[in-house]
């Protein structure tokens, strides 16, 4: 997809809002584990992924906003089996918050709601239903400059179709903080 330049002048203005209002945009990279069943069979998928947030956030306290996973790569399946195909591509949208229960220690915990999306590369149809997210993890200040937050993480999701979608997964962030105001 080519970026014209009405794209880029949306997109900077996106920043020039959400960075006026006080957001941060927050970015992690996933490695997930996503088990797919039905009635019928089960089938593992794993791969790459990645996790956009814009929160309002203090940092090291709480922060809570909209989380987007886009299907900028594809899962591929781990057996032999092939009833769904062997590769699907996965999103999720919905709202997420992250807080740090214990003053003075950087251990967080992540909750969140989702509406996930499965698109299956064979001639099967599409799945999407709710999601609910549980995740654990820990953030490290590195250089004064950033954070470096790795997590894990587990997403259960009720499809269409009487499906089930399981997925753990291990993620890692890196966040700005000098860079953003505090």
């Amino acid at each position: 997809m080519k970026l014209s330049i009405l794209n880029i002048i949306i997109i900077m203005n996106v920043f020039s809002i959400a960075d006026a209002a006080q957001w941060a945009l927050r970015a992690r990279e996933n490695y997930e584990f996503k088990s797919i069943s039905n009635s019928e069979a089960n089938q593992d998928f794993s791969g790459l992924s990645s996790t956009i947030n814009l929160y309002r956030e203090v940092p090291y306290d709480i922060s809570y906003g909209l989380s987007f996973s886009p299907p900028l790569a594809e899962l591929k399946s781990s057996g032999s089996d092939n009833l769904f195909g062997r590769k699907i591509k996965s999103w999720d949208l919905g709202p997420d918050i992250k807080f740090f229960p214990w003053e003075g220690i950087k251990i967080f915990i992540r909750g969140g709601l989702a509406y996930q999306f499965i698109n299956f590369n064979s001639t099967r149809p599409n799945i999407s239903g709710p999601s609910i997210l549980f995740g654990l993890g820990a953030e490290f200040l590195a250089f004064d400059t950033f954070s470096v937050a790795p997590e894990i993480a587990f997403r259960q999701a009720f499809m269409s179709d009487d499906f089930k979608v399981n997925t753990i997964s291990i993620s890692l962030g890196l966040h700005f903080y000098s860079l953003a105001k505090q």
